[in-house]
């Protein structure tokens, strides 16, 4: 039978935590500075390419509408789809004040007399309003 080969002696794992650490620590040492010196030298210049970017970003290049085009845009379109949706609901509502009316009358004619007597009411002040030269429109809209 031949001989079992050596087992090599276990390295203590402490020992070898010591040395890398101390090899990374030597590293850091000679690497950082020339890190720092770097950013002294091309700060200037990574910083003046930043703002220029988020300018670009801002107000948009070659002929792309930036952040903030777009949002004015976009609050304009929300705004005239809003408009759309209120002329549409008051176009919903004025079309009912017939039916409203109908039922009502149906329902009460006394009811509907005052209603009536109301709105006729409303209409003289507002021919008196337009007939008389001190008072504006705004006074007309705050009746109704």
């Amino acid at each position: 039978m031949g001989s079992s080969p050596k087992v090599p002696k276990p390295k203590d794992p402490l020992d070898l935590a010591g040395k890398q650490s101390g090899k990374l620590l030597g590293y850091y040492g000679a690497e950082v500075p020339k890190w720092l010196q770097l950013q002294e030298e091309l700060g200037p210049q990574l910083m003046a390419q930043m703002f220029g970017q988020t300018g670009q970003f801002l107000s948009g290049v070659g002929g792309q509408p930036g952040l903030e085009a777009l949002q004015l845009s976009t609050g304009q379109q929300a705004g005239e789809t809003l408009g759309q949706l209120r002329a549409g609901e008051i176009g919903q509502m004025t079309g009912q004040t017939g039916l409203a009316r109908g039922l009502m009358e149906a329902m009460s004619p006394e009811q509907a007399a005052v209603v009536q007597g109301f709105a006729e009411a409303h209409y003289h002040k507002l021919i008196r309003i337009f007939q008389c030269p001190h008072h504006n429109l705004l006074l007309v809209l705050r009746l109704f």
